[in-house]
């Protein structure tokens, strides 16, 4: 059946907005350190426990994530992410593992077991690897999410509709930031280089200008939520649509908008509507790419374009400059990426991986290498590690035996819950950030996106359990 004809349009009405407007502007306003605003983020915190935990659950994710509203660092005077991870692991103790929920269990615990054995391979000390692994073993969240959802009435539509709500009040604050307000306000920690940082006493902007900031795509990630809903149940307005596409625009980030529209029509099955959406969303490619070229490259889809083009046709011979554009493929990702795994190669541990290195922490000489292809001389000499291609990552941290491991893990997950209805649900989640993390956007492997997975996961065990029941 095609599920077009099971859409209802998307309605709220606008006191529905104001709840998730003020908790948003208040992580804003914490993000550019105004501290008493976490005074609101607390109570509206509190106040979703009470009346609503599945509210509660996105408002604590958003919270402990930061997504580019807070920044762990500058923010925090600790890492609200290793929170969540020992609640997570709290919650793992103290919920029951019963069917589906003791094999989703047991499949964590082998990862888990699974990067400690790597780990023990490399010559790096355990206390420092754990730093990595807890963002790797972030899936557990899982289990933080089942338990705040437990004996409490779970409708997945009522996830759905907080899910999109919250994410079209994100859109609008990236359009106010990127086209109003030109600066980094609303989501304040979405710079690119951190001289960009804004403070409540002194905000990083031109508002009112041509100058259309360009804000990097973590606020966003909650969107991957929402894509599954609105493939298949969901109709946006054309005003939802341009607010979304707006965002999208603000950000300016091709491999998240290619994992977002590759999650669209995975989501929205391998019908008709598959050919549809593809050549739709071939076509408007297409003529933006043309606009981009003509209007010089703000929409930076040219330049990917480019980059590819000389990537996989390269001239017969190539000259230094033609060099340079090689490694500079993928805005830069291949400068990083080609010493690292040659360095791997060489070391002999391709297979196995160098284990779970910390960028900063990391000293030891063996780890170390000069990178002849940075053309910052400075910055040239750096650890073995840190590419923004998070599959890539893992090759370095676990070797191709651990990135085929970590694929078995996800796909063991997905199979757990495969025949359950919305069960796609979990996996377009996989598709959407396996494809981001080619841009280094968390992927499989960081706590950003780890949550948001967990709590698609959450959500297809808890229907299934219902189902159950009934």
């Amino acid at each position: 059946m095609d599920t077009a004809t099971l859409k209802t349009e998307f309605k709220a009405p606008f006191k529905d907005y104001v709840a998730p407007t003020v908790y948003l502007a208040s992580l804003s306003l914490y993000g550019l350190q105004f501290y008493p605003a976490i005074i609101i983020t607390l109570f509206l915190l509190l106040e979703s426990w009470k009346k609503d935990r599945i509210e509660f659950v996105v408002r604590f994710t958003l919270l402990v994530g930061c997504y580019g509203f807070t920044d762990p660092d500058r923010n925090f005077g600790f890492k609200p992410s290793d929170v969540a991870i020992v609640l997570s692991f709290i919650a793992f103790l103290l919920y029951r593992k019963k069917g589906v929920v003791g094999r989703i269990a047991l499949i964590i615990c082998a990862y888990i077991a699974i990067m400690i054995l790597f780990a023990l391979l490399s010559a790096e000390s355990m206390s420092i690897q754990m730093l990595q692994i807890r963002n790797y073993s972030s899936i557990v969240y899982v289990f933080f999410v089942l338990y705040v959802w437990a004996d409490n009435s779970f409708d997945i539509a009522k996830l759905w509709h907080t899910v999109i709500l919250y994410s079209l009040v994100i859109c609008c604050f990236y359009i106010i930031d990127g086209f109003i307000l030109n600066g980094y306000v609303m989501i304040p920690n979405t710079v690119m280089f951190s001289k960009n940082t804004s403070y409540f006493y002194d905000v990083n902007w031109a508002p009112f200008t041509l100058h259309f900031t360009r804000k990097y795509p973590p606020g966003l990630y909650l969107l991957s939520l929402a894509v599954y809903p609105v493939a298949r149940y969901y109709k946006l307005s054309l005003n939802q649509w341009i607010i979304v596409v707006l965002a999208l625009i603000a950000c300016r980030t091709m491999t998240f908008i290619a994992a977002l529209a590759i999650g669209y029509i995975v989501s929205a099955g391998f019908t008709r509507r598959f050919l549809k959406y593809s050549f739709a969303v071939l076509g408007c490619f297409v003529a933006l790419f043309f606009v981009d070229k003509i209007t010089g490259n703000h929409l930076r889809i040219a330049s990917t374009v480019d980059q590819f083009t000389n990537f996989v046709m390269p001239e017969e011979q190539f000259d230094g400059e033609q060099i340079e554009g090689l490694v500079t493929f993928g805005s830069g990702r291949l400068e990083q990426v080609i010493p690292k795994l040659y360095h791997q190669a060489e070391s002999r541990c391709l297979l196995t991986g160098f284990g779970f290195l910390h960028p900063q922490k990391t000293t030891a000489q063996q780890f170390i290498i000069d990178n002849p292809l940075y053309s910052d001389i400075s910055a040239s000499e750096e650890v073995v590690t840190g590419v923004e291609v998070t599959q890539i990552q893992t090759i370095l941290d676990m070797g191709i035996l651990g990135f085929v491991m970590q694929t078995l893990i996800f796909i063991g997950l997905y199979l757990t819950v495969r025949k359950s209805k919305n069960s796609l649900y979990f996996g377009s989640m996989l598709v959407i950030f396996f494809v981001a993390g080619l841009g280094g956007f968390s992927g499989w492997i960081n706590y950003p996106s780890l949550y948001l997975i967990a709590i698609s996961l959450a959500a297809i065990v808890c229907q299934m359990k219902i189902m159950t029941k009934a």
